[in-house]
């Protein structure tokens, strides 16, 4: 598709924003590994037990997500 007033081609502007939403989902469970893992490190810096052992139960359930 040709803008006629710049004459720019915007014909794969779609194929781009689709790679970037793929890579965004491939990001995803990798982003919730890394939230993960540094809410179990904030609790443990507060010698946070209880919370220490939910978020590592979570970032456990996260990495096994990827797998």
């Amino acid at each position: 598709m040709k803008n006629s007033s710049n004459g720019h081609d915007h014909s794969s502007m779609s194929a781009h924003s689709s790679m970037a939403h793929e890579n965004m989902q491939a990001a995803s469970p990798l982003q919730s590994i890394q939230d993960n893992y540094f809410s179990l490190k904030n609790a443990l810096v507060k010698s946070d037990a209880k919370t220490a052992s939910i978020k590592g139960e979570e970032l456990t359930n996260a990495i096994t997500a990827v797998k």
